[in-house]
């Protein structure tokens, strides 16, 4: 269970420990057992991290980045849309309007294993139409006139992606991320030899990170939560809210800080 909630799968997790708590109740029942030792089980919650929106120096870390095309184009498109990864993998150019300037979702790439399985979304608010940024699209255009196959992010076989493929993709973007921020950091830590640690940008996420990035933008944006469960393909409109309840308390909380600190800056 807790490995499941080491990698953020904790609706998984709930629902392993349930079906495992019914399969030894009826084993109790039947008399195959004589304690219903899993019962005890506890989910750890308090060990899973937050997902964040990348800060400001993240972001600005990953557009400057020496990445490659591919890994450019797929970093842009987490940011721009807020896809889950295996949404990004599935895609084709079909998928692709470019004179709508919009993008479909219709499918998503699960790796299972060592295989890689194509299914449909993770639920029918998955299937959507996702506007696209004009600079972005003119940069996927350019990006898909390069591919000889329909595979957005195919692997060097022209297939999809692979779990190891993946990691091996995933890892070449961190790795030039790394040195990016590496750089940021010395040169914040010369300009401010008092800088903290806490100061320093971390290369510390994933593709979710871009996802939730992408619902923080919806909010500063003003979009409506409506209109962002369509776009984030959430099935319940209470994932949205409760992510736009946390940013508006964020957003509180600096704005009567602020007003602290004006009034302070009056009075000292």
């Amino acid at each position: 269970v807790n490995d499941y909630v080491a990698k953020d799968n904790i609706r998984t997790a709930e629902i392993f420990k349930l079906t495992m708590n019914l399969l030894m109740r009826q084993a109790y029942d039947d008399g195959y057992v004589k304690k219903l030792v899993n019962c005890r089980v506890k989910i750890k919650r308090d060990e899973v991290q937050e997902k964040k929106p990348l800060s400001e120096e993240q972001v600005n870390i990953v557009k400057t980045a020496n990445l490659n095309q591919s890994q450019r184009i797929f970093t842009e498109l987490l940011f721009c849309t807020g896809v889950r990864r295996g949404e990004a993998l599935a895609l084709t150019k079909s998928d692709i309007n470019f004179q709508k300037g919009c993008l479909t979702i219709n499918k998503n790439l699960v790796f299972a294993g060592s295989t890689t399985q194509m299914k449909s979304p993770k639920s029918k608010a998955g299937y959507r139409e996702l506007p696209l940024p004009q600079k972005f699209l003119r940069e996927l255009y350019q990006y898909c006139s390069t591919l000889q196959g329909e595979i957005l992010f195919p692997m060097r076989n022209g297939e999809y992606m692979t779990s190891s493929s993946f990691s091996k993709f995933w890892k070449g973007i961190i790795k030039e991320l790394q040195i990016n921020a590496d750089m940021f950091n010395q040169e914040l830590k010369e300009k401010c030899p008092w800088s903290t640690e806490e100061e320093m940008v971390k290369i510390d996420f994933s593709p979710h990170n871009f996802r939730h990035t992408y619902a923080t933008n919806l909010f500063y944006a003003g979009v409506s939560p409506k209109v962002a469960q369509y776009l984030l393909g959430h099935s319940s409109i209470q994932v949205t809210l409760d992510i736009y309840t946390h940013l508006e308390k964020e957003k509180i909380c600096e704005s009567e800080r602020d007003k602290i600190f004006d009034y302070i800056e009056k009075t000292y």
